[in-house]
């Protein structure tokens, strides 16, 4: 789809989800002791702790908030306003900045690159919602906000995510309500591999520290109680020097 409005689409889902539902989360949205603080583990390694970090698609901000007792200088940038909206809301922090970005559009990675400089980059779950033909573009954006200097962590939904799910239920219709939701939306999600990695990030620009599978974990409960994941892609990606 070349004429896809992310920003329309998201802020429908952020009102949606956490304005018309007092309490309403998406499923993604679990304490940061599962999800942040699991990858600033592996994140503590390589990525240089001078630099600001860029949190893409960071939602309502809990993470972005968490990573500012861990680098100089947090940016949170979303597509959505109203989840920048409630970001902003809940702020309590000087040493962060939440912005409404497009990482597709050129034009705003670059302004936001020459007022930040480079920067570290975190991503939890963007890339498999972007559109084929917008991912090159993705990619050249994010190497313009590395600017030759940070690196990037990103950990996204793996491909085969519809038969993760269908596999852990006897059918569609008794899947979770909050993932038939995505199923259907406007932007279902398409997956990343490990060796699509590769193939986006190419060894002539990038050098690929480490690709592996992971799994994010979700605030859902299967029927049994068991614990709801979804199959994932951890990458920590740097750019080679950036002119």
């Amino acid at each position: 789809m070349d004429n896809v409005n992310y920003g329309e689409y998201w802020d429908r889902f952020y009102h949606a989800t956490y304005q018309q539902q007092p309490g309403g989360k998406a499923l993604w949205d679990v304490p940061v002791h599962r999800s942040a603080a699991l990858d600033l583990v592996e994140m503590d390694h390589t990525l240089p702790k001078e630099l600001p970090l860029l949190d893409v698609g960071c939602g309502t901000g809990e993470i972005a908030s968490f990573f500012t007792k861990h680098f100089p200088k947090v940016i949170g940038v979303d597509v959505a306003q109203g989840a920048i909206d409630i970001a902003i809301e809940r702020q309590t922090d000087a040493h962060i900045d939440f912005k409404i970005l497009d990482i597709t559009d050129a034009t705003s990675c670059l302004a936001l690159s020459e007022q930040y400089g480079p920067l570290n980059i975190y991503i939890r779950g963007v890339m498999h919602q972007v559109e084929e033909n917008h991912l090159p573009q993705y990619v050249n954006n994010l190497e313009t906000l590395l600017g030759g200097k940070g690196v990037l962590y990103m950990i996204e939904v793996a491909s085969g995510i519809r038969d993760h799910f269908l596999h852990h239920s006897e059918g569609y219709h008794k899947l979770p309500a909050a993932v038939q939701k995505i199923f259907i939306s406007n932007l279902p999600p398409r997956g990343v591999t490990v060796e699509g990695i590769a193939t986006h990030f190419p060894p002539n620009r990038f050098e690929i520290l480490k690709s592996n599978p992971e799994k994010l974990f979700t605030n859902l409960q299967s029927p049994d109680g068991m614990e709801i994941y979804i199959p994932a892609v951890q990458a920590i990606i740097k750019a080679k020097k950036f002119s």
